[in-house]
């Protein structure tokens, strides 16, 4: 093992020296194209992610899970554990919406279905929702492109005094220690809400390879100003956060890269998920560093992607 380590410590010395060497000669620009290439590579996210857990889809920095499956009325709680495998730490009892399905419009007593965030607790709430509640991000933006209507989904207890209905008006509610015990052995702001109307299955290794891939030759086309290298990731179906439409955005990034300005564009903390209820939608965020010369933007990036029959991403969504 140790001269396993001592040679491999050496391939990596001499890699570097390389690196080094050529940007010596040669300038940052061939390091990168370089790079780049490695990280369009199937075969290399093939083998890093060989031995990752994809049971949710792939992290750069690993989320908790709250899963709750509406079919059986359920929440359970995953943690990645010190190998690097997510396991559910409880799995709990919870009520659900009255009705059955996606949450559409206010008032139709469905919970809805989709990724959500928790944006902050509600320390004071009526006691008809227990101690105390989590707030959801719903309706997300992937939600709102789609005129989906309501608001006010929360993770809450049941009544301190008296009984309830089986039911919600589409909250997720759980029994009141559930929640202390949740908020005790959870780091809410680093957890993601997947509702599901099934069990969850496992991630296809070959999908995740397909879309981080793609997503990199998205952005070195992005960076390149290679106009219709870019533009083919979108679907003619796309609708930006904004309510711009495909010919909208075509028109728009046409003429923004008729500028040809120099780009440097940075991506990471990516995160890929498949969207519940759905065999080829996934949901990829990441953050973003980006500077030209007119403008400068950092921070979180999200692209709603459908997987064709080709593994051939097509961007449907973006903000």
């Amino acid at each position: 093992m140790i001269h396993y380590l001592f040679l491999l410590l050496i391939t990596i010395s001499l890699n570097a020296l390389d690196d080094f060497e050529e940007y010596r000669k040669n300038g940052i620009e061939q390091i990168l194209t370089k790079w780049d290439a490695k990280l369009e590579s199937r075969n290399y996210w093939n083998t890093l992610l060989s031995d990752k857990d994809l049971q949710f889809g792939y992290f750069e920095n690993s989320p908790e899970i709250l899963f709750c499956d509406k079919n059986n009325s359920t929440l359970s709680h995953y943690i990645l554990d010190a190998n690097g495998t997510y396991k559910k730490q409880i799995l709990l009892s919870a009520y659900t919406g009255k009705n059955d399905g996606d949450k559409n419009r206010e008032g139709d007593l469905k919970t809805p279905v989709g990724i959500y965030n928790i944006t902050k607790k509600l320390e004071k709430v009526d006691p008809f929702y227990g101690p105390f509640a989590y707030v959801t991000s719903y309706p997300n933006f992937y939600d709102k492109i789609r005129d989906k209507g309501g608001s006010g989904i929360w993770i809450h207890g049941l009544p301190l005094n008296g009984d309830r209905e089986t039911f919600t008006k589409g909250c997720i509610a759980i029994q009141n220690n559930d929640m202390v015990q949740l908020e005790a052995n959870s780091e809410i702001k680093n957890t993601k809400l997947i509702i599901q109307s099934s069990q969850k299955s496992d991630v296809d290794i070959k999908n995740i390879t397909s879309i981080i891939t793609q997503l990199y030759q998205w952005k070195n086309a992005w960076r390149d100003n290679q106009f219709f290298d870019y533009i083919k990731f979108y679907s003619s179906e796309f609708k930006r956060f904004d309510g711009k439409t495909y010919n909208e955005f075509y028109k728009m990034k046409e003429y923004i890269f008729s500028l040809n300005d120099i780009k440097l564009i940075h991506i990471y903390d990516i995160k890929i998920l498949p969207y519940p209820d759905s065999k080829d939608i996934y949901q990829i965020t990441f953050q973003e560093n980006y500077q030209s010369i007119r403008t400068t933007f950092r921070g979180n990036k999200i692209l709603i992607i459908k997987l064709d029959s080709n593994d051939t991403i097509q961007i449907i969504a973006e903000k």
